[in-house]
């Protein structure tokens, strides 16, 4: 399939002092228009210089720009041989590849060997795709972003691409800056800016969940996950084990979707490639009480509420969001509102999502209104992806085909199974287990705490 290309204007040759050297220099720098409401802003740098920082538009359709590095993306240098001899190439030939960086430079030093004899000529072409594999495969990531159609997002110089190369001659190339954009002033309706948007967004998610937290991206199990924009899913996004999925947004991406979505592509890898079953939810997974979308403070299958709940804390998660206010019940009143005890409170994703992060976080904010002791778990993010692959490779196949809730999580921590013994050990785990979930709302057939 044809890969979607962007030319733009510009081009500086710096003559190099030699024009017998045979070790060249190929440089530039590429920028794109970041209007999301949330990211690592600072780890991309504007044009002038500075550190990024969030769009003060904050996505809007009246958008102020707001370019900065594009981190992350892969910037790829071909030589193009125009002769068909015997060390002729046919095909454009892949000579280099490097990460651009936070300052959105990359660079290549070519040894030019022209063994075809025509000259040596070159392209570079800039792909929406970041798979760095070099270190291991576990804790490095391979994701890309793709059109509907299945084709990378990839821009070129205009006057260094596949169909116009460059010819160089004992010099050095400089190429200047390009963004990744088709049109300027870009709008929301240019793919491959949207594209850029959504790059950026999956790569502050991976970088959190596999650069800071070391959890397995687990390539060799599930490969690349591929982005796919814009494609027509209900809702906005959705997400399993290998893809994401996403519409047109009404103006830009605002970078938290991605968020979310990714944390049901870390649960689907930890819970057998699959977000689990509910053979008993009638009417479908979201659609409990005929109410045919999910939300946070209603009440929903227990199943939805731990897949979306672990989705909303890994959205939490990501922006350092789990702590302070939202997690204190004082801020965040528990579900459903003004119970005397809990009553499905697994099956409120407010109440899941807090959960993971009482699980996450390293603050003991016990409720004194609430019987137990509080929260004293505190896990790294591997640990609870184990938990929740734990879970699964405990679980039967009836209780799979039943579905999974985070009671059940809680029970496998606090007896390595998922069915109560008839005497349950009084074991710390057991008393931590009991205490967290009456601390987010809810009772999981543990006895009142004392």
């Amino acid at each position: 399939m044809l890969a979607k290309f962007l030319f733009v204007l510009g081009l500086n040759l710096i003559i190099s002092t030699s024009l017998f050297a045979q070790t060249y220099m190929i440089e530039g720098r590429v920028f794109f228009n970041d209007q999301r409401r949330d990211g690592y802003f600072d780890e991309r740098y504007d044009p002038t210089g500075n550190p990024g920082a969030v769009n003060v538009s904050g996505g809007a359709a009246g958008q102020v720009d707001n370019y900065l590095a594009a981190r992350g993306m892969t910037a790829q240098l071909y030589e193009i041989d125009t002769l068909n001899g015997a060390n002729c190439t046919v095909e454009p030939e892949l000579v280099s590849e490097d990460l651009i960086n936070r300052h959105g430079r990359f660079s290549f030093e070519w040894d030019q060997t022209d063994a075809c004899g025509d000259g040596t000529r070159i392209a570079v072409v800039i792909t929406a795709r970041l798979c760095d594999l070099t270190y291991n495969n576990v804790f490095d990531r391979c994701f890309g972003v793709y059109d509907g159609n299945g084709d990378l997002y990839e821009v070129a110089y205009p006057s260094a691409s596949i169909a116009t190369p460059l010819m160089v001659l004992g010099a050095d190339v400089d190429l200047g800056d390009l963004n990744f954009e088709t049109v300027f002033p870009t709008s929301p309706a240019d793919d491959h800016a949207q594209a850029a948007n959504f790059f950026a967004a999956l790569l502050d998610t991976t970088e959190y969940a596999h650069q800071l937290n070391r959890i397995d991206f687990e390539y060799d199990s599930y490969g690349e996950l591929k982005l796919r924009y814009p494609v027509s899913p209900t809702p906005f996004c959705v997400a399993n084990a290998h893809s994401i999925k996403c519409r047109v947004p009404v103006n830009w991406t605002n970078g938290t979707i991605i968020m979310h979505e990714y944390g049901h592509t870390v649960y689907a890898r930890a819970f057998g490639g699959t977000l689990g079953a509910c053979s008993g939810c009638a009417g479908g997974t979201e659609n409990r009480n005929g109410n045919a979308s999910w939300g946070v403070a209603s009440l929903e299958y227990p199943q939805l509420a731990l897949t979306e709940g672990f989705a909303n804390f890994m959205n939490r998660a990501t922006r350092s969001r789990c702590i302070t206010h939202y997690d204190e019940n004082a801020d965040y009143g528990l579900l459903p509102a003004g119970a005397a005890a809990p009553a499905e409170g697994e099956a409120y994703v407010g109440n899941v999502t807090k959960l993971f992060c009482d699980l996450r976080d390293y603050v003991d904010d016990d409720d004194p209104t609430i019987p137990g002791y509080g929260d004293r778990i505190s896990m790294p993010l591997g640990q609870i992806k184990k938990l929740i692959n734990d879970t699964y490779n405990a679980a039967s196949p009836a209780q799979l085909d039943v579905g999974i809730t985070a009671c059940d999580l809680l029970a496998f921590y606090a007896y390595g199974t998922l069915t109560a013994p008839a005497v349950p050990p009084v074991t710390t785990e057991y008393l931590n287990a009991q205490s967290i979930a009456y601390q987010n709302g809810m009772d999981c057939g543990f006895p009142v705490p004392n």
